[in-house]
């Protein structure tokens, strides 16, 4: 839930950021690249820790399992690649 409100949120701030960076007045426009700004912000708020954790499970550290007992970030595309091609067919 907090990862989709930081989505939204972040998408309003760009939105808005980018509206305003469309002004002709250059305290509108230097409002807009704050605004554009503080929306990358958040989206690398939200993301930056997920990349972290899949970018440990690729080193072989399991971060996930620290918090939720029995999860593997990468298990599934594993387990896919496991299975033989005549299974598909």
């Amino acid at each position: 839930m907090i990862v989709l409100g930081g989505i939204v949120f972040g998408s309003i701030q760009t939105g808005f950021g980018l509206i305003n960076m469309n002004s002709t007045e250059d305290d509108t426009h230097r409002k807009g690249r704050q605004g554009v700004k503080s929306g990358a912000t958040s989206f690398g708020v939200i993301f930056i820790p997920v990349l972290v954790t899949v970018f440990l499970e690729v080193l072989g550290v399991n971060l996930a399992s620290c918090f939720i007992p029995d999860i593997n970030v990468l298990g599934g595309m594993i387990a896919l690649a496991a299975v033989p091609a005549e299974v598909f067919d």
